[in-house]
């Protein structure tokens, strides 16, 4: 495999653990929907958000080199609270069949 289909991969990767962590919460889903709603979703704001996300991936370096011995329990979490092997195979069953294309398409997320 070439670098850059590894490259792909993993931030296929990566795209596929925000959707589904954007799926499991309400709070985020609610603000979507509510900009949505509001024709407040465009280009610009999707390029401020990587931005706030690449502030935010910087700061949690930062975290966690500071803090080099503390270690997180293992585990998928939402709401702050670990799921049980039943709720992590239906989450992961869930995200399998979750087509984000499409999703993107019926609420009128354009990412560029």
């Amino acid at each position: 495999m070439r670098d850059n289909e590894k490259d792909n991969k993993e931030l296929d990767g990566l795209s596929r653990a925000i959707t589904k962590a954007l799926l499991k919460s309400k709070d985020v889903l609610g603000i979507l929907f509510d900009l949505k709603k509001r024709n407040m979703i465009e280009p610009s704001a999707m390029l401020a958000l990587i931005i706030k996300v690449n502030d935010f991936i910087n700061t949690a370096e930062k975290s966690l080199e500071d803090n080099p011995n503390e270690s997180k329990p293992k585990g998928d979490y939402i709401d702050g609270r670990i799921l049980t092997k039943n709720e992590a195979a239906f989450e992961e069953y869930i995200s399998d069949k979750f087509d984000e294309t499409e999703w993107l398409k019926k609420y009128g997320i354009i990412l560029n």
